[in-house]
C-alpha cells in the first residue's frame, strides 16, 4: 500500500469531505421535500362479524342412526419401526444386522 505525500492527498481528502457533506445535505433536502407530501392515514372501518346460523334440524336425521362406532386400533405386538429407515422397502436389497440378516 503506498503512502501519498503532499499537495494531491491533502486535495483527495478534502474534495471526499465536500462529497460526504453535499451528499448529506442533497439527504436532508430530499427528505424535508418528501415528508411535506400529506399522507392521508388509511382507516378501515371494522367488519361486523357475521351471527352463527347452526342448523339443528341435521342432528334428528336418519343418516346418523346408520353410522357405527370406530373399531379399537390393537395393541402393537413386535419391535415398532425399522433399524435402518433409509432403505426403501421392497427393493429386495437386505442388509447385515447384529441380530442376522434382514430383507
Amino acid at each position: 500500500m503506498a503512502i501519498k505525500f503532499g499537495a494531491h492527498h491533502k486535495r483527495e481528502k478534502t474534495l471526499f469531505l465536500v462529497i460526504i457533506v453535499a451528499l448529506a445535505m442533497g439527504g436532508v433536502v430530499i427528505s424535508f421535500f418528501v415528508g411535506q407530501q400529506n399522507i392521508v392515514p388509511l382507516v378501515l372501518k371494522p367488519v361486523k362479524p357475521l351471527e352463527p346460523n347452526i342448523n339443528w334440524n341435521i342432528l334428528s336425521d336418519a343418516r346418523l342412526d346408520k353410522l357405527q362406532p370406530l373399531q379399537d386400533i390393537p395393541a402393537l405386538e413386535g419391535k415398532p419401526g425399522r433399524d435402518n429407515p433409509f432403505i426403501i422397502i421392497g427393493t429386495g436389497e437386505s442388509q447385515k444386522t447384529p441380530e442376522g440378516e434382514l430383507e
